[in-house]
């Protein structure tokens, strides 16, 4: 809530320098211009950072849960090792 203030106070303020300038015409135009080039370089990074982020998915295997598999079933075993259990149902 703070931040729009600051935002519309900094707007406010801008306008009544912007309008009360000789200078002004020229001056908005420059400063138009940056923010649609800006909004225009943005807009083409974030498209470009989707696109490969997507092609990195695609191209991507897909695996059938964790790639640790054989390695869980051996710790387990080595688990109930250690708790005294050998893990063939007999005591």
């Amino acid at each position: 809530m703070a931040g729009a203030l600051v935002i519309a106070v900094h707007l406010g303020l801008g306008g009544a320098v912007l309008a009360a300038a000789r200078w002004t015409g020229w001056i908005a135009d420059i400063v138009m211009a940056a923010v649609v080039v800006k909004v225009i370089a943005v807009t083409v990074i974030a498209l470009r950072r989707l696109a490969t982020r997507r092609s990195r998915a695609a191209k991507a295997p897909a695996s059938s849960g964790s790639p640790h598999v054989a390695s869980s079933a051996g710790s387990s075993a080595r688990s109930s090792a250690s708790h005294g259990q050998d893990g063939g149902g007999t005591q």
